[in-house]
């Protein structure tokens, strides 16, 4: 199964959970699960707020739960090669809460509630715009729970380590020969 959704300038509020991505996931024991499947998912200028629950099967909660392969039940198949690709862009995150602890966004490659986790489960995950109170831990990223073996399961966040407050304070401009000749005749009065 392959996927592409695109939420703009929706509210997910008062939810017990925001927003639950899954982009593979076992069924039930008798029945296969799913394995390379694909879901795409942007969100472009919404508010994710004051969601305070969990989802009944994986038992995780808050704004936005992503998971590239969830394994619910020990006699299922394994959901692996499974990913999933999260955009975020202006998206503005408050008061979600697992429990009494601030969850705006939990991402993991894979997760197994029952049994073990899948493989090769990936979750891209890119941010812009976005804003949060900043509370520790509203933010989580884990590759697999529990850990996998093969260690194929991953999240990969998109862009840099580096947060900038200010792009023109403390930072070096580039050499002026990188520039082209034409970037530089903004002076030019004709």
């Amino acid at each position: 199964m392959n996927s592409r959704v695109l939420s703009m300038r929706n509210l997910y509020r008062q939810n017990e959970l925001g927003l639950n991505i899954n982009a593979g996931r076992d069924a039930f024991s008798t029945l296969p699960a799913a394995n390379g499947s694909s879901i795409h998912f942007t969100s472009v200028d919404d508010g994710i707020f004051d969601n305070v629950g969990q989802s009944a099967v994986s038992r995780q909660g808050g704004g936005v739960l992503a998971i590239g392969g969830l394994t619910t039940d020990a006699r299922a198949g394994l959901s692996s090669n499974d990913a999933l690709d999260l955009q975020f862009l202006g998206t503005h995150w408050l008061g979600n809460f697992q429990g009494t602890s601030r969850r705006d966004l939990q991402v993991y490659g894979s997760l197994a509630v029952g049994g073990l986790p899948g493989t090769n489960d990936t979750v891209r995950v890119l941010i812009r715009h976005g804003t949060s109170d900043g509370t520790a831990g509203a933010f989580q990223f884990i590759d697999s729970q529990p850990g996998d073996p093969t260690s194929t399961n991953n999240v990969i966040i998109i862009g840099s380590n580096v947060a900038f407050t200010h792009t023109n304070v403390g930072i070096d401009p580039p050499p002026q020969e990188l520039f082209s000749p034409d970037a530089n005749s903004s002076d030019d009065p004709n």
